[in-house]
């Protein structure tokens, strides 16, 4: 009696051979198969990210901004408000209002997967039936060979169009650098990159110690930055104090003193760069674009209050510290760059 396995076509790609396998002896044989499993790629559950809020959407069009607005009003007038419960409900506004979710950027392959896999599959099919007809010298195998060869071709053409539509998504975004600086900056480095666009390679951050060694942990990390920092942002030279009667005395701007203007206020919120990291509120200059009544009107007060020394906010005196490696060797703290947003 003959026993009959079943495999699928994709899995059969993989069999390296197929064999009895020694053991007991009895009547019955154990078959086995070899499979190569190197280019068998796992693919996880799919998750979908929380997103970020649109605040382009809600900055442009006239009717998502009048949600947002009406949005933050509502939950300003829901509980006492404070300077940190304020840009908290801008963050809710926000997030009710208009929600984006960004998709991880994909390679030329994976933009163009629907239009290469059946190519691609295609080739291996004809590869396959001639592999199985090798040797035999007919009409059929010559047919196949042929066969082969367009596809070849076909599977070639597609990917070539596939890498130019590409890079040609890419340069747009390059082309958008005065309106979307970010995004123009990110496609530009994909496009260096190439084909390794979708994979960010880790920056290890391992500092070295006093004693030589290298940190092991982020504690020794932040030790070894904390004192570094300190040195940088409260660095003393030696001045000569006589020197200060050399300068000429420039005109006094006395109106420098004076309360701060609504309009002002309005022209410093349109210069505000978008895109920008936000800090410790966690709120983007995009957000302060998007106020408009009586919410823009409510930053204009905590402004002015802080001016004429009526309110002070910890938020103000608080920073959150990026570091951002530099060239050269990592292990100096000296090659990292430190950026305060606050």
């Amino acid at each position: 009696m003959l026993d009959i396995f079943s495999i699928s076509s994709t899995a059969f790609k993989r069999v390296r051979n197929c064999s009895l396998s020694p053991g007991i002896p009895s009547d019955h044989g154990a078959v086995g198969i070899n499979l190569s499993r190197s280019s068998i790629k796992h693919i996880g559950e799919r998750k979908v990210t929380r997103g970020v809020i649109n605040w382009e959407k809600i900055r442009n069009d006239s009717i998502t901004r009048a949600t947002f607005n009406a949005r933050l009003e509502m939950l300003n007038q829901e509980s006492s408000l404070t300077y940190s419960s304020y840009f908290e409900n801008v963050l809710r506004a926000g997030a009710d209002t208009a929600m984006h979710i960004i998709d991880k950027e994909k390679g030329w392959f994976e933009d163009k997967r629907d239009t290469l896999l059946p190519a691609i599959e295609t080739k291996n099919v004809l590869l396959n039936q001639m592999r199985a007809a090798a040797g035999a010298a007919n009409d059929a195998y010559i047919t196949l060979k042929e066969e082969l060869k367009r596809a070849t071709e076909l599977v070639s053409n597609k990917v070539a169009i596939a890498k130019a539509n590409w890079h040609r998504k890419q340069a747009n975004l390059v082309h958008q650098m005065c309106t979307h600086p970010a995004q123009a900056w990110k496609a530009s480095q994909h496009i260096i990159a190439r084909d390794s666009c979708h994979h960010n390679k880790p920056v290890t951050m391992k500092m070295k110690m006093e004693d030589g060694s290298l940190a092991t942990n982020d504690k020794q990390n932040a030790e070894v930055f904390t004192k570094h920092l300190q040195g940088v942002y409260n660095a003393t030279r030696p001045r000569f104090a006589l020197a200060a009667e050399t300068i000429r005395q420039r005109e006094e701007l006395k109106e420098i003193g004076e309360a701060i203007t609504w309009k002002e206020f309005n022209d410093a919120i349109r210069k505000l760069k978008c895109g920008k990291a936000p800090g410790i509120t966690a709120v983007a200059p995009d957000a302060l674009k998007c106020l408009d009544g009586p919410n823009k009107q409510q930053i204009f007060q905590y402004i002015t209050d802080f001016w004429e020394d009526d309110a002070d906010y910890w938020e103000w005196h608080t920073g959150i510290g990026v570091l951002v490696p530099k060239k050269g060797d990592l292990s100096d703290p000296n090659k990292w760059r430190g950026i305060n947003l606050n």
